[in-house]
């Protein structure tokens, strides 16, 4: 899909700059870049008669018929991509918001339980049991959350610490 993109901008890049504008006077409709008015730019598309034979024709850049004929594709693809990476965009808001919610429900429940424990640690008379419950329930949290809490309160201490 990356190499349909970058033949897609350079089509875009080949062709006239635009905006473009159709020209509709003296009954010739001609398609002329918009920059200054259209009037002193070269034209996009314009009608033409050949010098030799009056034969009718169109006169048109190789890089405007290249980006003319594959517009018809290319815009599609493009706005089926556009509506993809919005369908995405929102899909990985919506689980950046169940992270962010499940973060703090999971920050919430650590807080806790570390005021739980301090509670029954300052009540206890057998901290080292007390510790190894409060390692428990730590663990037990790593286990809900996935992953390793990091433990960076000052009330936390350790039987070895008194």
């Amino acid at each position: 899909m990356a190499d349909r993109w970058k033949e897609a901008r350079a089509r875009c890049e080949a062709a006239s700059p635009g905006p473009w504008k159709w020209w509709t006077s003296n009954s010739w409709r001609r398609l002329r870049a918009d920059l200054d008015g259209g009037r002193r730019q070269p034209p996009v598309l314009m009608p033409t008669n050949h010098r030799s034979d009056n034969h009718p024709d169109i006169a048109v850049l190789d890089g405007d018929m290249s980006f003319i004929a594959h517009a018809r594709e290319d815009l599609p693809a493009a706005l089926d991509e556009i509506e993809g990476l919005q369908a995405e965009n929102a899909r990985l808001r919506s689980e950046k918001a169940a992270a962010v919610n499940f973060a703090t429900d999971a920050k919430m429940l650590a807080e806790r339980v570390r005021l739980y424990c301090a509670e029954q640690y300052a009540k206890s008379e057998n901290t080292d049991q007390l510790w190894g419950e409060t390692l428990s329930n730590v663990q037990a949290l790593q286990g809900y959350i996935g992953r390793p809490l990091r433990l960076e309160y000052e009330a936390w201490e350790t039987p070895d610490d008194r």
